[in-house]
């Protein structure tokens, strides 16, 4: 689950990057 964890944040990033775009 710690692996999952660490998706997330970047996952979080992408999102957040294709809603500035």
């Amino acid at each position: 689950m710690e692996e999952i964890k660490y998706i997330e944040p970047a996952a979080l990033h992408d999102e957040m990057l294709a809603l500035r775009n």
